[in-house]
């Protein structure tokens, strides 16, 4: 794929910072990561997507290698 625009980046980058303050802010035990970072949404560690940002709030899902299964929120920019 292509890599994201300046635009895109800038985005993510503002609206990941509001929602993690936002989180901290409220004492909130849920974790925001943005892409790169891999969503596992079958048993196997081979087929994923990476949403640009994912909020996890149970940490049973969170490996090192990312998230298992659906995370709590995520949002996708698409323009």
């Amino acid at each position: 794929m292509a890599p994201s625009s300046r635009a895109h980046q800038r985005i993510t980058l503002e609206l990941s910072t509001i929602i993690n303050n936002h989180i901290k802010k409220n004492g909130g035990s849920c974790e925001l990561n943005i892409a790169p970072f891999a969503v596992f949404l079958n048993e196997d560690d081979k087929n994923y997507v990476e949403p640009d940002i994912s909020v996890i709030c149970d940490k049973n899902k969170l490996t090192d290698k990312g998230c298992n299964g659906a995370p709590d929120w995520i949002i996708e920019f698409v323009h």
